[in-house]
């Protein structure tokens, strides 16, 4: 299975969320640590969402594609997947919002769009391209911003080991379905920025804590550990702080720096140069 079919089989697998589910998402994660920063961050760069055009490059079912139409911004959604498409419509339309969803090759995309946009995002896209390709990925969305636009890419960091951990024995049982991750450390991220050239850089992590939690719930719901403390496995998920949308409390200078570490994603953003 190639790495397009591997993505539409996984998108496929989510094309029965209701409306519902696909609006109170978009709200869920506004609300993190993660989406505040971003926003604070293009705000004090003097670009408000509401005048901004920008485009996130693979865009799966358009979780942030949706966050910025929802505050005006003018939002094109790529992908190369049908089927990420389909859902990031349906998630569009469950928000009330209206997304310019292109069907591309992000390299081929970046090409013809070189310095069109405010600002280009991507959330878990650029881990699934093996060396080169994926600092070429990381540079596919300088291409497609002006100068003094923001580019903002956030990937999964090798250093939150229960996402390794799982992932590794996922490998082995013959059940991970991702394709190619490779997960980044936040100085390989740092040196992107440095080649890129980019400016007033700052990088952030989401939340240990919340992270641990949420892969604690993740871990209790697979089969293995249903079957190995069936006691426990039969005990509801609620209550355990994961995916309840609360905001999250702005950390102070030694958790955001634990979290910039040993967060499950870290977040690069930085304003392209003249």
């Amino acid at each position: 299975m190639g790495p397009r079919e591997t993505w539409d089989t996984l998108w496929e697998a989510g094309k029965h969320a209701d409306a519902e589910r696909l609006a109170r998402e978009v709200v869920e994660e506004e609300a993190t640590e993660r989406c505040r920063r971003i926003l604070r961050y293009v705000e004090r760069l003097g670009l408000p969402p509401g005048e901004m055009s920008a485009v996130e490059v693979g865009c799966g079912s358009g979780i942030y594609s949706c966050i910025l139409a929802r505050r005006g911004a003018r939002v094109t959604a790529v992908d190369q997947s049908p089927a990420a498409l389909t859902r990031a419509e349906e998630r569009a339309s469950a928000s009330g919002v209206r997304l310019d969803l292109q069907r591309a090759d992000a390299f081929e995309f970046a090409a013809a769009n070189a310095g069109r946009f405010d600002l280009a995002m991507s959330f878990g896209t650029v881990e699934h391209f093996r060396p080169p390709l994926r600092e070429e990925m990381c540079k596919a969305h300088w291409n497609v911003v002006r100068p003094g636009g923001v580019v903002v890419i956030s990937v999964p960091n090798v250093l939150f080991l229960p996402h390794e951990i799982l992932k590794a024995l996922l490998k082995l049982r013959g059940k991970w379905f991702l394709g190619y991750e490779g997960s980044f450390t936040p100085w390989e991220l740092g040196g992107v920025a440095r080649r890129l050239g980019l400016e007033a850089v700052e990088y952030h992590g989401t939340d240990v804590l919340d992270d641990a939690r949420r892969y604690a719930r993740i871990v209790r719901e697979t089969a293995l550990w249903r079957k190995t403390f069936p006691w426990r496995a039969s005990r509801g998920t609620e209550g355990d702080g994961s995916g309840s949308g609360r905001p999250s409390r702005e950390p102070g200078r030694l958790r955001a720096a634990i979290n910039r570490s040993l967060g499950h994603d870290i977040t690069l953003m930085g304003v392209r140069g003249n």
